[in-house]
């Protein structure tokens, strides 16, 4: 009976170096953060930071009280401001998994300004006092 292998068996079988997704380190960067009442459309939160050769893991959350209104948030980084996760409505409390979108698979440190993961703000001005908690993910 013949044995099929993976992608990931065979690069290991292969001693590929430096491959995160095979055998790697599972790590999570959790955050908090407390708006100000002027954070507004376009305005950026930067929530965590990643070391060169980390990939997000599709288990990332984002957790955050009501924030009202049209409000929305995209998760992104300094090179993509949606990379991980589609503006999304935080209008009800609630909390989301990032998607992954384009970053399924994409290693940091493979652009400019792509190790900080950020919050875009989007649909408006978030009023104060509101609490976001972040989990990121991560394998090394």
């Amino acid at each position: 009976m013949p044995t099929f292998y993976s992608t990931q068996i065979t690069n290991r079988d292969a001693f590929v170096a430096n491959a995160p997704w095979s055998h790697g380190v599972v790590k999570c960067f959790y955050s908090a953060y407390t708006t100000t009442g002027a954070e507004t459309t376009a305005d950026i939160i930067e929530i965590a930071e990643l070391p060169d050769g980390a990939m997000i893991l599709a288990v990332s959350e984002v957790h955050f009280d009501s924030m009202g209104g049209a409000l929305t948030f995209a998760v992104g980084d300094g090179d993509d401001d949606n990379r991980y996760k589609a503006a999304t409505s935080v209008a009800a409390a609630s909390k989301w998994s990032v998607d992954l979108l384009g970053g399924l698979g994409y290693v940091v440190g493979t652009a400019d300004g792509d190790t900080t993961i950020s919050l875009l703000v989007g649909g408006g001005t978030v009023a104060a006092s509101k609490e976001i908690h972040t989990y990121i993910l991560y394998v090394v």
